[in-house]
């Protein structure tokens, strides 16, 4: 109530020569920040960060806020797990949907929040398709609505010359959407007369009023002829690529690229992720806060190493996608590897 009174009396109070912050000094009251707990936290750069993984314990897996003073917001980035990848170089797995709200009004309050895990990569041609394969969602829920990181997509693989997906349908009508596609896989002879389609990103989310925005995209393509070959998973600044032999070898099935939040750097967040995981989740990985790499698809595409992850935590063809970042799970012969767990982090000045 003080700061309300002081900024309707500010002009007077500059008359008589208490302005610039002297009623402040006149009466020794300051404004407090908010006063929160929940996850592990860290304060950096003015900034108080609440950080909170797959790890962290479930009395503190919410937000509460015990006090806050009047339009008080915070930012907040919720990121889904990122989708397991297929076997036999098969597609990468999309990475996780990311949900960012630059400012999200927040009040005394608690705010339950949830951290999805990645998808589990198979080795197992059945498999292909399945629900193991696709991350689980981030939450964070407020007043508002329910923030939701959705998990990255599961790839699928075309397996016959005669196999479709029913009239009019593309593949990637086999896979329940994610927060970013994962790349298709083909095994077999390929139908030069029929395209698969992309394996599909997230579908439109709400921003419920208080400016939540999504980032997420579709997974890539095989070419029309090669056999044994599998595309990138999508990630949440850029499409998967496809896997194409005209396309020059080190880009063929590489993972779409994660989404840059310059709010949330390694350096700040790293402190919350708990260790082994955290020397893998460094500014190399996740620079000026990258996240949500898709997967590599494939390590056959004549290229060292194979196709390369999105930068941003995406797993390269026999790499699986980074701790805390989202990124898909990368392909290789025996096996598709898993996703990178999800991340939900918040932060506010102090």
């Amino acid at each position: 109530m003080l700061d309300k009174w002081f900024k309707k009396e500010s002009p007077l109070l500059n008359m008589i020569g208490f302005g610039g912050g002297a009623a402040n000094r006149l009466t020794g009251f300051k404004i407090p920040p908010i006063e929160a707990t929940g996850g592990t936290t860290n304060t950096d750069g003015g900034f108080k960060y609440h950080i909170y993984t797959v790890d962290t314990p479930s009395p503190t897996l919410n937000l509460a806020v015990t006090f806050a003073p009047d339009d008080a917001t915070i930012e907040l980035l919720v990121i889904g797990g990122g989708g397991g990848a297929a076997w036999n170089n098969g597609g990468g797995g999309g990475a996780g949907g990311i949900a960012y709200a630059p400012a999200l009004p927040v009040a005394a309050a608690t705010y339950p929040v949830t951290v999805g895990t990645g998808g589990t990569g198979t080795n197992n041609y059945l498999m292909s398709g399945s629900p193991q394969l696709k991350g689980n969602n981030s939450t964070f829920t407020h007043p508002v609505g329910t923030i939701t990181g959705l998990g990255g997509a599961g790839p699928y693989t075309i397996d016959s010359l005669t196999e479709v997906a029913g009239p009019g349908q593309p593949f990637h009508s086999k896979i329940a959407p994610g927060g970013s596609g994962a790349g298709t896989r083909r095994s077999g002879t390929r139908n030069p007369t029929y395209r698969p389609g992309i394996a599909a990103a997230q579908p439109t989310q709400p921003n419920f009023g208080a400016g939540v925005l999504h980032y997420g995209n579709n997974g890539g393509d095989v070419d029309q002829t090669q056999q044994y070959t599998g595309a990138g998973g999508g990630g949440a600044g850029g499409t998967g690529f496809d896997y194409n032999e005209s396309v020059f070898q080190p880009s063929r099935g590489r993972g779409g690229a994660g989404q840059p939040f310059t709010g949330f750097p390694a350096p700040a967040v790293a402190p919350g992720i708990p260790s082994p995981n955290q020397p893998a989740f460094t500014p190399a990985v996740t620079p000026t806060g990258l996240y949500g790499g898709g997967g590599g698809g494939s390590s056959e595409n004549k290229a060292p190493g194979g196709s390369t992850g999105g930068t941003g935590g995406g797993g390269g063809a026999g790499s699986p996608g980074v701790y805390g970042t989202g990124g898909g799970g990368g392909s290789a012969d025996t096996t598709g590897l898993n996703g990178g767990a999800g991340l939900v982090v918040l932060r506010y000045p102090v």
